[in-house]
């Protein structure tokens, strides 16, 4: 079983895009042995920065063997960012 890394905008969505995260998180579940969701690496910081953020999340990222990119990733500076670490080392691709 695999690992993955769940990708997708949160900055500007209601809530985050929290529901996106957790929906994909559980459906990959089903497939992957672990699901990196940003949501729960990150959920003890307390007074985060956006830096603060993508310093963890980029590490659970390098742990990983697949990459899952929500939709509107494309649109994400961190997404963005994520999907070219992922590609550079040669991660798995999926898209939602």
């Amino acid at each position: 079983m695999e690992r993955i890394y769940i990708s997708g905008p949160i900055t500007g969505y209601i809530n985050g895009n929290r529901e996106a995260f957790y929906s994909a998180q559980i459906k990959l579940e089903e497939d992957y042995s672990y699901v990196a969701n940003p949501f729960e690496i990150c959920f003890n910081l307390e007074n985060p920065t956006y830096g603060d953020f993508m310093r963890i999340d980029i590490r659970a990222l390098t742990y990983c063997d697949a990459i899952y990119m929500l939709k509107g990733w494309r649109e994400s500076k961190g997404a963005q960012l994520e999907f070219n670490i992922a590609k550079a080392m040669q991660l798995k691709i999926i898209y939602e």
